[in-house]
């Protein structure tokens, strides 16, 4: 799915904000042509600090929408561990069964 900052300002988001905790789709370029970071990247503070001093205002991430497991979410599409900060691992419980067991 295509993240733009044009978008994300038009729903008043910020677009770097928008797109944290999410995995790169595919690599991304800067307007010379050098790769910035590469698909399958984690964005995570270090990585978003790079998009922002490339300027790059469109990235192409993994998200739960188009993800195509059979059952369930991969851990690519799902991103980031928000306990962690890392991607993350499988097996790890999510959503209403995390909820359930607090």
């Amino acid at each position: 799915m295509n993240f733009s900052k044009q978008e994300a300002e038009a729903q008043n988001q910020k677009f770097f904000e928008m797109i944290y905790g999410r995995v790169l789709a595919e690599e991304v370029k800067d307007a010379k042509g050098n790769i910035v970071l590469n698909a399958e990247d984690l964005l995570n503070k270090e990585n978003i600090a790079l998009l922002e001093a490339a300027n790059i205002e469109m990235v192409k991430v993994r998200t739960p929408l188009v993800c195509n497991t059979v059952s369930g979410i991969c851990q690519h599409c799902y991103g980031m561990d928000l306990s962690t900060r890392q991607i993350i691992q499988i097996g790890v419980p999510v959503g209403v069964i995390a909820a359930q067991s607090i």
